[in-house]
Formats: structure tokens, sequence, C-alpha cells
């Protein structure tokens, strides 16, 4: 096991030390000391969180294998940071930046990181808040249909209080750049295969990167020979199957985080309100160094529910009114985080008791988790610690509660046993899509935002509509590019005026659309940017400046007000034209009308020439280079790509970046496995297995992902000789 550990760390090391080693000073909150003061912000929040030290408390309480599992990975990395023939990637000279050598807490960094990218509640709590100091409640309410009524649940004092807040500056001082990821899996049973045996497929949504996120490695150890997509940095198969059992990974976006507004004593500084009375913060003394500047020394402050947000990050002062503050709770902040220790025993686990057992340990993030055995057995699990909210928070997670209130207070988490999860369902069926995985009813609140399920029912209709299935039918799945969300909402716009002959071209088009978001087409690129368009003069009134933080597709939103359902169609009259009121029907006109418009500036009069893939073009950027603009064409990876925001074959794009239909967020990984032959599963990641630019395999795999297309996932040492670039042997002195 040392041994395949220490080869693991010597791949990641040779392949992906650049995107190692600028993950990790993120976490560390050390990045100015490589690029300087423009991310100081950023080193100034990281090191509020401490990650570095939760790291360094855990790592004792881990089982010895664990640890031993880290100290043989990092010693892997280092006899590459230490060989003399060993050239690093060019990022490093161009920054003139030389890696300090790995330790076992760096890859417990890189895991709190992905845990990070996955944990956004904190900032939909602030947007909420900042939607409050601005609208009234009930609109705010009628702004979030598909989730939970906000207005009778929030308690007067904690509205009184927001009332004094400057909510505008605590958005201005969290980072902007977030993403919940997204993903699909399903896994079937033997009654709905060819084989009689269990199918599973895989393909996680994560921003799309050069070199991508996922990392293809075998390892075979003495007990089990595993087959998957790891993480650079992390001494694990994340995704993947051995020689009995596979398993795949969905975001499940559990409230996982929690804002708490805590009061500071107005004659004592240093003691905040508690049901108790008031009692010291406690604090943490630390510097940032700043490459190119003067050290800034830092004072870290603590509340009973986790860590004050900087007072002094961005906007100085000025992000709660005088005497109160923001602090975060988290699960991937708790002391005890046992999450590495499931690594090894899930990915060398035998059959889906086991597995399932093994998931007990997960800390952070929770993940929905299918998972089938050669046996033909199938399961589903959502393992992680998910905080429980008293009856008396009325808040349910949505807002920043009132810290001195016990009221608020987590009162634990949810047993293990009573977590959402199934073995061999009766349908023989598990779908997961970021949607809604407990039933109406369920104990507990997991979430109060779960995505829209488009994606699991364009799932449950494919998997319904071929009898029995196979790895081809799957991969067929994995491409699929119909768009359910264009497809609901298609008849709505279909009677709208047009003002122009253009305008009219366009509908024409879209009337007799098939949905489906293929690059070749102009129809789907039509439809984003009326959607877009819609969006905008829909809401932005309302929101004024607040809205480019909302400006996303908001489906549950639109279909209410273009039905007009309970009044919603009461949006679409613009509050800045009092003397007139619009109809929604104007609404439409006018936005499809600047849809054309700007699609025709950009990319010419004539719509046959316009094209989905090239306006959606799937851009993996770099870390760090993609910031400098004289670099950045140089690492970047860029090809044309079909899907869209809600298809299977996903292609996330956000409607306030200045492209705003490239694909940033997608499959960066994509698995089918076959439990009857588990050497005929295929797999594929986005971009290529080296992150070093000369290197004929930093995105030879781009075109193929592109396509769907995929590689053989055999542990066959006959099979991967035969096309082998060549063979690495490491001796132990």
């Amino acid at each position: 096991e040392h041994d395949v550990f220490f080869g693991l760390g010597v791949a990641h090391a040779q392949d992906r030390l650049g995107q190692m080693e600028f993950t990790r000073p993120v976490a560390q909150g050390r990045l100015s000391e490589i690029l300087g003061e423009s991310t100081v912000d950023i080193d100034v929040f990281f090191r509020t969180l401490g990650f570095q030290e939760k790291v360094t408390q855990s790592l004792p309480i881990l089982s010895e294998r664990t640890r031993n599992a880290l100290t043989a990975y990092s010693a892997g990395v280092n006899h590459i940071l230490s060989h003399p023939e060993t050239k690093l990637a060019p990022e490093f000279s161009l920054l003139l930046h030389r890696p300090d050598p790995w330790q076992p807490t760096d890859s417990l960094l890189i895991l709190k990181m992905m845990s990070f990218s996955l944990s956004t509640n904190m900032f939909h709590e602030v947007r909420r808040a900042q939607l409050m100091a601005s609208m009234e409640i009930e609109k705010v309410d009628r702004f979030f249909p598909d989730g939970p009524s906000f207005g009778p649940t929030l308690p007067v004092s904690v509205t009184e209080l927001y009332e004094q807040l400057d909510i505008e500056s605590i958005q201005a001082a969290l980072p902007q750049s977030w993403q919940q990821g997204a993903s699909n899996n399903w896994v079937i049973n033997g009654d709905h295969t060819m084989s009689g045996k269990p199918l599973l497929a895989n393909d996680p949504h994560l921003e799309l990167t050069t070199p991508s996120i996922w990392y293809l490695a075998h390892l075979k150890f003495p007990e089990a020979s595993v087959i998957g997509g790891t993480l650079a940095g992390v001494p694990s198969v994340i995704l993947g199957r051995n020689e009995n059992i596979a398993w795949g990974f969905t975001n499940t976006g559990a409230d996982v985080q929690d804002l708490y507004i805590e009061k500071a004593n107005p004659e004592n500084p240093n003691e905040y309100l508690t049901p108790d009375g008031y009692r010291p913060f406690s604090t943490r003394e630390d510097v940032i160094k700043v490459r190119f500047g003067d050290d800034i020394p830092l004072t870290i402050r603590h509340t009973r529910h986790g860590p004050v947000l900087p007072d002094d990050w961005q906007q100085s002062k000025s992000f709660l009114e005088k005497d109160h503050v923001l602090a975060l709770a988290w699960t991937a902040l708790l002391d005890n985080d046992t999450t590495a220790d499931a690594a090894i025993p899930m990915m060398t686990s035998r059959n889906v008791t086991a597995f399932r057992e093994m998931t007990r340990k997960m800390v952070h993030p929770m993940q929905n988790i299918v998972f089938a055995d050669t046996n033909g057995d199938i399961g589903f699990i959502a393992p992680a610690r998910v905080p429980v909210r008293k009856k008396e928070n009325t808040t349910r997670g949505l807002f920043p509660a009132p810290g001195w209130l016990s009221d608020y207070d987590w009162d634990g988490f949810i047993p293990f046993e009573e977590l959402p999860q199934t073995t061999n369902p009766t349908n023989g069926k598990v779908i997961t899509a970021n949607n809604k995985i407990v039933p109406d009813g369920y104990l507990y609140d997991v979430t109060l935002q779960w995505e829209p399920g488009y994606r699991a029912a364009r799932i449950a209709e494919l998997l319904e509509a071929t009898p029995k299935h196979s790895v081809q039918s799957f991969q067929a799945m994995q491409k699929d590019v119909l768009s359910p969300f264009a497809q609901k909402l298609l008849p709505l716009l279909a009677n709208t005026r047009t003002e122009s002959d253009q305008a009219a071209r366009a509908l024409t088009l879209l009337k007799s659309w098939d949905a489906q978001m293929a690059g070749d087409r102009a129809e789907p690129l039509i439809f984003a940017a009326w959607i877009r368009s819609l969006n905008q003069r829909l809401f932005q009134d309302d929101l004024a400046d607040n809205f480019s933080r909302h400006w996303s597709f908001k489906p549950a939103l639109l279909t209410k007000v273009l039905k007009n359902e309970d009044g919603f169609a009461a949006w679409c009259d613009n509050l800045n034209t009092e003397s007139y009121a619009e109809t929604c029907a104007d609404i439409l006109q006018q936005s499809l009308q600047q849809a054309v418009d700007e699609l025709s500036s950009v990319y010419g009069a004539n719509i046959a020439d316009w094209r989905w893939d090239i306006a959606h073009m799937s851009i993996h950027t770099h870390n760090p280079l993609s910031n400098f603009p004289i670099l950045k064409d140089n690492f970047e990876l860029q090809i044309p790509a079909e899907g869209g925001f809600y298809t299977i074959n996903r292609g996330g794009h956000y409607f306030n970046n200045k492209n705003p239909y490239a694909n940033i967020h997608g499959s960066g990984y994509r698995a089918i496995y076959d439990l009857d032959d588990l050497n005929a599963s295929v797999f594929l990641q986005a971009t290529g297995q080296s992150g070093h630019m000369s290197s004929p395999f930093y995105g030879n795999f781009l075109e193929r992902w592109a396509r769907v297309e995929y590689i053989p996932m055999t542990t066959d040492p006959a099979a991967y000789r035969q096309n082998a670039a060549g063979t690495l042997i490491l001796k132990p002195n």
C-alpha cells in the first residue's frame, strides 16, 4: 500500500504539480506570497476560515492506515520535487516560484477546497438578506417561488436588525468566484440490462479547468485493483471501481453552512453576546506575507459558532452596523473531521454493504453516492454531517440568524441511519442529478434549495424508453442534449408579437425547434439569448443593483410569470415607466427583439450563420495564468460545445459573464461501469493527464471529450501495455 501511494504521488507531481501548488496556497491563505498584494483579500478570507489549523488538528485523529497513506503519498511528491532532473511546469518559471515540500496535511487541504466549492449556502444567505434590505418581504418571497415562504417565518427581531445592516457591503466582502457543483449519476440493476448485471453512470459537473480537475489512475493494491478519477494532491480514487464494486458521486447541495449575526458588547469590543450574557471572543494572531510588499498583521476572532468574517476585508468596517459582526458555522470546520478515513476502505470494499458502512466516516461535503456490485446489488446513500436546526429556528438556514439566541443554534446532526439511503429499491433504479432526494415529510431539512429536476426527469425518461440497457445506451444518454426546460417554456413563447423581420425569422425557427441544444443549430442560441434578455427586462427594475447576482434562468419564476399564476404577471410591469403598465406580451416582444439585435451585432445579420457551439465555446481556464491576459490564450483550452444548463450533457453558462453563453461548468469526468465485465467499463476526463503545456498529453482528450467519447477503463495489463507510451519503474533504495 505504501508503494502504491508513493507511486501516485510521483505521478501527480510529474503531471500536475502546478495544479497542486496553486490550490494549496489558496487554502492556506498564502497566495500573496506568490502573486503579491492583489490576492490579499483572498488570503484574509481563507486565513479566517482557518483550514490549515483545522487539518493540523484532524490529522492525529485519522486512522494509522490513512496517515501512512498520506505520508507515503507526500514522499512520492517530494521525490519528484527533489529530483535533479525534474523540470517544473512553465508557470513556476513565469512566476519565479519554487514549491515547498508536500506535507500530509496538504492533501487534507485539497479536500477542504473541494468542499468549499460544493458548499455555497453562506453566499445564498447573504443574497437573500441583500434583497430583503431593498425589497418588501412579500416580493422576495415571490422571487423564489420554488422555495419555502420567507415572510411569515422571519422573526420580527431579525427583520428589524436587517433594516440596520449594510448588507450590500457584506456581499461585496465575500468571494465572487463560486459555483455550486452539479452532476448526474444513475444506476440500474440487472432486470433492466442486457447482461443481467447492474450498470452505473456518473458525470460530475464542476468548473472546467486546464488541466482537468480529474486525473485518471489505476492503483493495484495487494487486496484490490482500483481505477477511476483521482484529484491531484489526494491519495485516493475518488470516483471509480475495483474488481467488485463501482460508485459515482453527485453534489447533494446540503445546507451545511449558517451565518450568524453576532452582537459585540458596546462597552467592551472584545466580548460578544450569547444566551448566557457576554463572553470574550477567542482570538488568533496571524501574519500575511506579501511578495514585494509589507507583511500584514491579522487578528482572527471566533465566536461559539465559528470564525468571524473579517471586518477589514474589501470595505473595512462598513460590513455591518456598529457593534455587529458576522460569524460562520460550517461542518467542514468541525474539529473531528474523519472524511479522509473513508477513502481507502471505500475504494477497497467488496460489496455494497461494506461500502455503505465506510461512508459513515464522511463529514463533508455531502454527496449523493450510487453504487453497485458484481453480486447484482445496487444502492444509494447521501452521507455527511448535516446540522439539525431546531423547530424554533424560523430562518431555517435561509438567512443570517441572531447569534445571541439559542433557538438558532444547531441541535446535533442527522443520525447516519436516518440519512437519505436505499439498497436494492423495488424499481431497480436510482437517479440523482442535484434534484430533491428526500420525500415530502422527511423529518429533517437537508436543504431548501434543491436544483430543478429537469436532468433527473430526462434520465428517468430515457431509462424507461429502453427496456434493456447496455454501455452503449448509457453512452447515448450521457450525450443527450434535449432541454426539458426549453420544451416546457417554448409553448409560452410561441405567440409573441414581433417588431422586425429578423425577430419574426427567429421566432419561426423556435416554433419548429425540437429543444435539442445541438451545436450546429441557431435555435439554442436564440432561445438562450431570449431567456437572458427576458430575465433582464422582468427583474432588473425591481432588483436594481442586486440584479446581476440573480441573473439566471429562474425556471419556476419564469413559468409562473408567463402563465400569470397567482398574479405573478405583475413582474412584467416596469417600475421605471410610471406612465405605462407593461404587459407580459410587451416584455416578450421587447426581449426577443433585444436578443436578436445583440446576436446580430456579434454573429452577423444572417441567422443561418449562427451556431450554438461557437457561442457556447467550452472554456477550460488555467489557474492561475488565466488571470494574466498576455498568458491566458497560451494556457487555456477551448473547443466548441453542445448541451446547455438543463441537458444531461450539461454545459453551464452564466448570463452576467462577459461571454454569457460560454460553457464554463460541465462534465469534467464521464464514466460508465459494467458490473458484468468491469474491464468493459469506459471513462474519460476533459483535457489531458499532463499539466505541462508543452506535453502531447496536455489536451489530447479534449476533442474526444467534446464528442462524448471514451477510453477503456481496463485493469488488464495486456490491454493497457499494448499502446503504452512508456513505463516508469520505481525501485526502493
